[in-house]
């Protein structure tokens, strides 16, 4: 957690920890599961929460939102890890809340995506005319066959 605070900018650091995951893109669902990892593994006692009073819970929450990395640092250590392990604890909540909007608005994306490449492959099969090929192969072999005859007599009795 002390990491967190000096470090502040990177992957899980303290001011990417409280940021926002932006869109649903493949780096940023990565990025939000390697912060809900990092936030895991401290393996904060949440159970102690439950004895406090949420509106108290929240104030303290808000007041770490607010605060810079360094702004944290200038606590006692006591205070410093104190506030920051109680605002992990709630931002924990939010960030599996978050990651699983992320993947279900991904999973949409595809299911979109997958839907328009099914009906343009279905319109371009409506498009084509049934036994195309065949008709033409008939056409040609029917001119080589008569090269001298008549359109309306050689092509049209073929083409139906």
């Amino acid at each position: 957690m002390e990491t967190s605070l000096v470090e502040p900018d990177v992957s899980t650091g303290f001011s990417r920890l409280k940021d926002d995951n932006g869109g649903a893109t493949l780096d940023n669902i990565l990025a939000a599961t390697e912060r809900l990892q990092f936030v895991e593994s401290l393996q904060l006692p949440e159970h102690v929460l439950k004895e406090v009073e949420r509106s108290f819970i929240d104030q303290l929450v808000r007041r770490v939102s607010a605060e810079t990395a360094s702004q944290m640092r200038r606590h006692s250590v006591e205070r410093r890890l104190g506030l920051f392990a109680l605002y992990l604890i709630v931002r924990k909540s939010q960030m599996i809340d978050r990651v699983i909007d992320l993947l279900v608005e991904q999973i949409h994306r595809i299911n979109a995506k997958s839907k328009r490449k099914v009906i343009k492959d279905i319109s371009r099969e409506i498009e084509k005319v049934h036994g195309k090929e065949r008709l033409l192969a008939e056409i040609a072999v029917a001119s080589m066959e008569h090269p001298e005859g008549r359109i309306c007599n050689v092509i049209y009795p073929v083409a139906g």
